[in-house]
């Protein structure tokens, strides 16, 4: 690869040429004491109309990196780029609308920008998409030809579908050969399930590329339809398996697909499981939780967490506005989620201000996504009441009695984690309004 040149760099950005001026300031973010300069020249580049520039600073924005926090800026940037079907930008406005974020909640909007995006060819729009009709149990030809179109053309959560289509006795020889190596690459990738599905399927890798195949050709308004309508459904309420606290089990709540969707997203972004303290405003290292975890962020979601995260709040009796992040959570062996009450306490010193801010948790919500592991069960802890869930189940606990009132006895673990790797999604949904 030809190095910059630092010099001739500068004099092109200098004179207007702005992906020189992107990548000046990508050299200057480089640099220890760069940062300034950096942040001149991305600015540049992005008043400039260059998409990438735009996206990286709406994102310093979102997020308050080497920049003051300025959320209202940054949605109009990634507006701007959304116009030019810049496919992040899309993705994310998209999220913005389907959450209310930053703008009037707007499913239909969002949909309508996804499916634009889908229409072009663009990888990403495709495999959200037919995730959403699974999700919805819309269209699974649909959606399977949506998987198989992005997979081609490298979209690796896409792959996973496929691959379990196939283990269900879906598609022949060639298919087998193409989902073969696309898992390889995609274990390559770090993507943690892709190598047991490898494992399964008996073929051999395929020896050249594959070609892209054709953009499925579908009535955008039928799709759109439907997947408005099956969210506008009503939530299971499930079956009590506990008075008190009241907890609730969830039977056949989540295809294996969705839950494979979830862990891809959040596989490459685990970090330690963090607490945020509202006293010092810091997020500190979690006192109860040792595991690893990835919160959906507005600007980290799509349109298939959006409407999971929605009906979870929605399953608690509360619309998505109530719910906290969607997390998705990884424990492995000697990993565990010690006995905890998720609900404030008396005493927690930042009870006053969580309470002003959203109000109390009152319910908490947890899917299993993946458990190839010995122990892993959630135990209610008073009663003693251990909790077996499947994948594809869910629990629900009520915090708070009748009254609003902490339920003393809403206290719960999931056991440590013996052998193996264990994947759980959560929503804790709010009193009021729960804003980030």
């Amino acid at each position: 690869m030809q190095s910059l040149d630092p010099k001739a760099l500068k004099a092109s950005a200098e004179a207007g040429d702005r992906v020189a001026q992107y990548r000046l300031a990508a050299l200057f973010m480089a640099q220890p004491d760069g940062q300034e300069e950096a942040l001149h020249w991305l600015s540049k580049a992005a008043a400039s109309g260059h998409p990438e520039a735009r996206f990286t600073l709406a994102g310093f924005l979102l997020k308050g990196q080497v920049m003051p926090i300025d959320p209202d800026r940054a949605v109009t940037i990634l507006e701007q780029n959304a116009r030019d079907m810049h496919p992040a930008s899309v993705h994310i406005v998209a999220s913005f609308a389907a959450n209310g974020f930053g703008c009037e909640k707007n499913w239909s909007l969002a949909l309508d920008m996804v499916i634009e995006l889908a229409k072009s060819g663009a990888p990403t729009a495709m495999r959200e998409l037919a995730m959403l009709l699974v999700y919805v149990g819309g269209n699974r030809t649909l959606a399977d030809r949506l998987f198989f179109a992005a997979a081609t053309r490298g979209d690796i959560l896409a792959v996973m579908p496929l691959a379990r289509a196939y283990e269900a006795g879906a598609g022949g020889a060639a298919m087998a050969s193409f989902v073969k190596t696309a898992l390889i690459v995609a274990e390559e990738a770090g993507h943690p399930i892709a190598g047991a599905l490898a494992a399964a399927i008996d073929a051999d890798p395929l020896e050249e590329k594959a070609g892209h195949a054709p953009i499925p050709d579908y009535e955008a308004s039928v799709v759109k339809g439907k997947i408005l309508e099956a969210l506008s459904m009503g939530a299971p309420i499930g079956d009590v398996v506990c008075d008190r606290p009241r907890a609730r089990q969830l039977s056949n709540f989540l295809e294996q697909d969705l839950a494979d969707y979830l862990i891809g997203q959040a596989a490459p972004r685990l970090h330690g499981a963090m607490l945020f303290d509202g006293i010092s405003s810091q997020w500190v290292k979690h006192p109860a939780r040792r595991l690893s975890e990835f919160e959906f962020w507005p600007e980290d979601s799509d349109l298939v967490t959006s409407a999971l995260a929605e009906k979870l709040c929605q399953v608690a009796g509360y619309e998505r506005h109530h719910g906290e992040l969607l997390v998705v959570q990884r424990l492995d062996a000697g990993d565990h989620w010690a006995p905890h009450f998720d609900a404030f306490q008396d005493g927690d010193p930042s009870l006053d201000i969580e309470l002003e801010k959203a109000g109390q948790r009152r319910s908490t919500i947890i899917l299993p996504l993946g458990k190839e592991c010995e122990g892993g069960d959630v135990r209610l802890c008073s009663p003693d009441i251990t909790v077996d869930l499947p994948a594809g189940s869910g629990l629900v606990i009520d915090n708070v009695l009748v009254d609003g009132s902490v339920d003393d006895q809403a206290m719960y673990e999931v056991l440590p984690i013996k052998s193996g790797r264990y994947w759980q999604a959560h929503v804790m949904v709010r009193e009021k309004s729960f804003k980030v």
